[in-house]
Order: C-alpha cells, then structure tokens, then sequence
C-alpha cells in the first residue's frame, strides 16, 4: 500500500488505514490508495472536505454616498469554497470580494458572507453605514423680514 495526498506520495504509509491527527485546511484535497502485488496493482481515491470555518469579512463599513463599496470575506476550510453575498434577504453576488460603485444610502445595512462547500457552511455579518451627501450653505444665512 501506499498514499498520495494531492499528487505527492505521503512518506511512512505502507497500510490500507491512512489516519491523521488533528485535521485541519491544510488536509483537505485528493487522497490516493494504491495497491500493488503480484496480480497487478490498483488505486482508489478520495476527496477530504474541510468545512468552512473562521470566517471574516474585512474592509470599510462607512462609506458617502458615491463612494466605492468594498468587502474582502475570507474562510478557512476547503478545498472548493463556494462565496456567496446576502443583503435585504437576497443573493447578490457569488464572489470573495463584493464591490459596489457609487453607494447611496439604500446600501446601508447588514451584509452576510456566507462560504458553503460539500462538507458545511459558515458565515459572518457586517454593518455597512451610508452618509448622505452634505449640504453647505454659503454666504449669509441671516435674514430681516423684507430682505430678499
């Protein structure tokens, strides 16, 4: 017997048994069995999925109107990360980073990264703020009945 993890031959493995302690990212991927003896040989493979976990939504959360909205979401976990981006209930993008150009103040609000794979899902929540635009007055603001 011998195993290949992710195309490279895993050293010390001469049983059908392949047991890893303390599994994390870094084991998920293709593992391979290979058999020989005087018959022949033959393998089975199999994919390990690592269940999304510590997800975190990093950039801004307070934005002008007009601004450029930007979210990075990243995950542990893997292999095959599938993003997907939640706001008022819905899907709005199947991306790691969320992008919106010239943000008004229907922007604001809860935005949901939620990361899913074969093996689980996990999720984080941001709060985004939209400033409306200011308005300055200029000149003089004080007036006398009559005056225009």
């Amino acid at each position: 017997y011998s195993w290949i993890f992710n195309g490279s031959i895993i050293a010390n493995t001469s049983t059908y048994t392949l047991t890893i302690d303390g599994v994390n990212t870094s084991h998920g991927g293709n593992y391979t069995c290979n058999v020989t003896n005087v018959a022949g040989d033959d393998n089975a493979m199999v994919t390990v999925y690592i269940a999304p976990y510590s997800v975190n939504v990093t950039g801004n959360t307070s934005y002008s109107e007009g601004d450029q909205l930007m979210l990075n979401c990243t995950s542990e976990g893997g292999p095959q990360l599938e993003y997907s981006w939640i706001f008022n209930g819905n899907i709005i993008a199947n991306t790691s980073t969320l992008t919106i150009d010239d943000v008004n103040t229907s922007h604001g609000g809860d935005y949901t990264c939620n990361v899913t794979n074969v093996a689980g899902d996990d999720n984080a929540m941001v709060t985004v703020f939209i400033a409306p635009y200011s308005v300055i007055v200029m000149g003089d603001t004080s007036y006398s009945e009559g005056d225009q």
